[in-house]
């Protein structure tokens, strides 16, 4: 999916937002792999919005 945002969206930033899972580490090391510009990190319905970037 991100490769297809890249493709469609050119100059859009693309940004992930995950739940608390449990391989939260492995989806983040994908999304940095495959070009996504920051990850949010989204607790339950409280949101707490933890945001992580790359340069």
């Amino acid at each position: 999916m991100i490769r297809f945002m890249k493709t469609a969206y050119p100059r859009a930033r693309i940004w992930i937002k995950l739940g608390p899972y449990r391989d939260v580490d492995r989806v983040i090391s994908i999304a940095h792999e495959e070009g996504a510009h920051a990850v949010v990190i989204d607790g339950k319905e409280g949101g707490t919005g933890m945001a992580l970037q790359w340069p």
